[in-house]
């Protein structure tokens, strides 16, 4: 990331150094800094203000979101037609259509992914040393859920996941990529979906919260994403939001309204086709999309893919910065990844353009690799 990002321009560097600056008590490990102990995990370590070794109290970052691992297949273009599923979206799926799709589709590779937890491994990582991040969601009492919390810590998140009860399996999504790179989402939400209010630890929320994040996806339960997000601005956290999916704003438009005009959301993250689907046009519209979002939220950044993003403030300011052009193997989670990058140099209080090249770079490592997750090393 330092290599995509620095030649630009000197920004890369001071922000380097303001956070070399603050790792007292941390230790390195060939290229990369670990902490000296892993960090715990369980829903009452929310109540805790993590610190450092010196004593330096991290930024702390929580995010609620599914835990979905995913398994990628590659596809062509036909097999999408023939199961009758639209390029680039992402949509609810029964668990036999899942196992059906897997059947028909060959050579599937397995990651833990889920939106939320993609952006807060990618904090984490750039973060490490600074930032504490945890990660609440829903498993099933079963293998997939275990290894999904083991992934988190290998990553640095800490993991606070109920466990369902009902014995209902942990999320699986389908990740289909064609030879363009690109992806279409099936999902099966299984235990993740059971994740209601009541499961919402809100009496620890206030606790030194810097930014809260929410995925588009938790639209599909309301009540939840509601308290979430009101107790979070109790807090008086930052809150971002990513859109997720174009067929998540197509279909719980009147609920993502709700959250717009209560002014539950700071950052507003989507990319081209949610835009569109956010105005109810069928071309991208940008501007038409960022001025609705403009006027609840602080912050609109679009993603434009191999275009690069544009991003806003409220206050006029305005970033377009351009991609890198690097070989596409996959998109799936670059837009997370993308988030992490962006939200990375924004925490800092650096500009958007700065915030949006850190974006860019942050995209064009994910979309280099199968999967959401970036090897520990490539950081």
């Amino acid at each position: 990331l330092v290599a995509r990002l620095g030649c630009a321009s000197g920004r890369w560097k001071t922000l380097q150094d303001g956070f070399v600056s603050r790792l007292k008590g941390v230790r390195r490990e060939g290229t990369m800094l670990a902490m000296p102990v892993e960090p715990p995990t369980g829903v009452e370590n929310l109540g805790r203000v993590p610190t450092v070794c010196g004593g330096v109290p991290l930024t702390r970052i929580l995010g609620i979101g599914d835990p979905v691992t995913d398994v990628m297949v590659a596809v062509e273009d036909e097999f999408l037609q023939e199961i009758g599923a639209e390029k680039g979206g992402s949509s609810h799926a029964k668990h036999e259509d899942v196992v059906q799709i897997l059947e028909k589709a060959k050579g599937a590779v397995v990651v833990p992914g889920g939106s939320t937890a993609n952006v807060l491994k990618g904090l984490a990582n750039l973060g490490l040393g600074v930032f504490q991040c945890y990660f609440v969601g829903m498993v099933g009492n079963d293998e997939v859920g275990k290894v999904y919390e083991d992934n988190l810590i290998e990553q640095h998140v800490v993991p606070c996941l109920s466990r369902c009860s009902k014995g209902t399996p942990s999320a699986k999504s389908v990740c289909m990529v064609t030879e363009d790179g690109q992806r279409t989402m099936r999902t099966f939400l299984g235990a993740a979906c059971n994740m209601e209010k009541d499961h919402w630890p809100s009496d620890v929320m206030t606790n030194g919260l810097t930014l809260f994040h929410v995925e588009g996806y938790c639209l599909y339960r309301p009540e939840l994403a509601l308290q979430s997000m009101r107790d979070a601005r109790k807090a008086g956290a930052t809150i971002s939001m990513d859109l997720a999916s174009f067929e998540v704003v197509r279909n719980k438009r009147e609920e993502l309204m709700q959250i717009l005009k209560e002014e539950l959301v700071d950052i507003m993250f989507c990319n081209e086709e949610e835009a569109a689907a956010l105005v109810e046009d069928h071309e991208p519209c940008i501007k038409k999309a960022q001025d609705l979002v403009l006027q609840y939220c602080q912050v609109s950044v679009v993603s434009l893919g191999a275009k690069g993003c544009i991003a806003r403030h409220r206050n006029g300011e305005c970033a377009k910065v351009p991609a890198f052009p690097v070989k596409v193997k996959d998109t799936v989670g670059a837009g997370d990844i993308f988030s992490s990058g962006f939200l990375f140099a924004y925490l800092q209080g650096y500009d958007l353009e700065t915030a949006a090249r850190c974006g860019c770079a942050a995209g064009s490592a994910a979309v280099q690799v199968v999967g959401a997750q970036l090897p520990l090393e490539d950081w």
